[in-house]
């Protein structure tokens, strides 16, 4: 008995028609019947009852021997999807794009894993600033992109999944020596006559800053943007200006000339995968996001 076989008979059983079940078989009639025949004989049992030529009938037993079938049939479809993804992991390519954050959230590693365990797909990334990112994603040039939230307002959910990666605070730096330092919360009026160092407009912390300001009804002092948060950090050392970081974003450049506080009013932000959802159907796509929702809930120390 063959899966073809099962799943004749069930056809068979939903249109209660040899003839018309045939048809939608490419088959005749004939050799539809036989195999009816040959898989109730091999069960020993009655499944279809022809006595009224005008309709057939399933018996008992053919009710109890289509639940299998269903059973078997449907995980059987389930074993050919898994088999097919699995072929095709084997081989293709991944487009993903990130704003210039992956080695400080320990996703170059979780990538790092996933070419190990699958060599035979390319993964090209590519670093964008939010802006450019978004531009990207949204003309389909790239597969996913990994961005923070506070600049995805403009994605239509209807038509994007997003997966929530990593949650950090944004915090305030400032040089060790300034009179400050000893605050643990501070207090954007505080900041008022500081001049900012900042990060490019179109990296997401530079529009957060401008609302702040704005909602606090002072005026924003940015005396030099860049796209590099190490030039930033050397520019605040024993100077009077300040900058607005993600708190993971600026710990690799933290160092004894600088501190770090946290604002009155503590600001989060989550770094998300965002997929067009008409990629989802890449079995590639579907396992690196596995992997990265896997590893980004684990701690870094326990990747393999």
């Amino acid at each position: 008995m063959t899966i073809d076989d099962l799943k004749s008979f069930m056809l068979v059983c939903r249109l209660h028609s040899f003839s018309t079940a045939a048809v939608e078989l490419s088959m005749t009639q004939s050799a539809l019947s036989k195999r009816l025949q040959a898989i109730q004989q091999e069960v020993g049992s009655e499944l279809i009852s022809t006595e009224n030529r005008r309709q057939i009938l399933i018996t008992e037993s053919g009710k109890v021997f289509y639940r299998y079938a269903q059973r078997i049939v449907s995980s059987y479809d389930e074993l050919e999807q898994e088999l097919k993804a699995y072929r095709e992991l084997k081989k293709g390519n991944l487009q993903i794009g990130s704003v210039p954050v992956m080695s400080q959230y320990g996703l170059t590693k979780i990538i790092n894993i996933f070419e190990r365990s699958y060599p035979q797909i390319d993964i090209h990334l590519n670093e964008l600033e939010g802006n450019d990112l978004l531009m990207v994603l949204k003309a389909g040039e790239i597969d996913a992109g990994i961005i923070r939230d506070i600049q995805t307002k403009t994605i239509d959910n209807n038509h994007f999944n997003s997966y929530t990666l990593d949650r950090d605070e944004l915090k305030v730096v400032l040089p060790a020596n300034d009179s400050l330092n000893n605050k643990k919360r501070i207090s954007i009026e505080e900041l008022a006559n500081y001049q900012v160092i900042s990060l490019e407009s179109g990296s997401g912390i530079y529009e957060k800053m401008v609302e702040i300001y704005n909602n606090a009804g002072i005026p924003l002092n940015v005396g030099f943007k860049t796209t590099h948060i190490e030039t930033i950090m050397g520019m605040i050392k024993n100077s009077d200006q300040i900058t607005f970081l993600f708190k993971k974003s600026a710990m690799p450049f933290m160092n004894k000339q600088l501190v770090m506080l946290s604002l009155d009013q503590p600001i989060y932000s989550n770094l998300e995968l965002i997929c067009p959802r008409e990629n989802q159907h890449k079995p590639a796509l579907t396992k690196f996001i596995e992997y990265m929702k896997k590893y980004t809930s684990e701690p870094v120390e326990s990747y393999p």
